[in-house]
């Protein structure tokens, strides 16, 4: 990163594979990331590509911890999260969905986790500013809204695991 910029960091990010118990009970419970093969993928695709984005999943193996992407078809491609997690809840198939976001749905039962031991851990949301001294206020009053806002915010760092499980619970 350039010297001229500061970065802070201001909590976690977990992606949370999510299905709607309806989508659930209908389709069964994903055991493994090949059963994922199986089911409907409701899949993000970033503006400007032509493939959608991979499922960002994490893999251990003799003990070390390991990214893995996993590509897969989608039932249902947008390039909207909010999108994606609405379709997600209506029963279409699964997202891998940001926690920020899934919490809220996940603690009404919309939604439930899938695989929770592929969640894929130790990414760190930043905001980045210039490091003068001398920031014109606007900067430095959304800097500070931001490290107000979200460093240390509960839903960033929250324990998902009371709604995890999906495997756990029959539909």
């Amino acid at each position: 990163m350039d010297a001229a910029f500061v970065a802070r960091p201001l909590g976690p990010i977990r992606l949370l594979l999510c299905a709607a118990p309806s989508y659930l009970k209908a389709r069964g419970i994903p055991q493994n990331l090949d059963a994922l093969k199986t089911h409907d993928a409701l899949m993000l695709q970033i503006t400007g590509r032509e493939q959608t984005q991979p499922l960002i999943l994490q893999t251990r193996a003799d003990g070390a911890r390991s990214m893995q992407l996993l590509p897969l078809p989608g039932r249902f491609i947008c390039n909207d999260f909010r999108s994606l997690m609405q379709a997600c809840i209506d029963g279409l198939g699964f997202a891998q969905l940001p926690q920020t976001m899934a919490l809220p749905a996940l603690k009404a039962g919309q939604l439930k986790t899938l695989l929770p031991e592929h969640q894929i851990e130790g990414w760190q949301l930043f905001i980045h500013y210039p490091s003068r001294k001398q920031l014109p206020m606007r900067v430095r009053a959304f800097v500070d809204f931001c490290i107000e806002h979200f460093g240390g915010h509960p839903d960033l760092s929250e324990d998902t695991s009371a709604w995890q499980a999906a495997s756990s619970q029959k539909f």
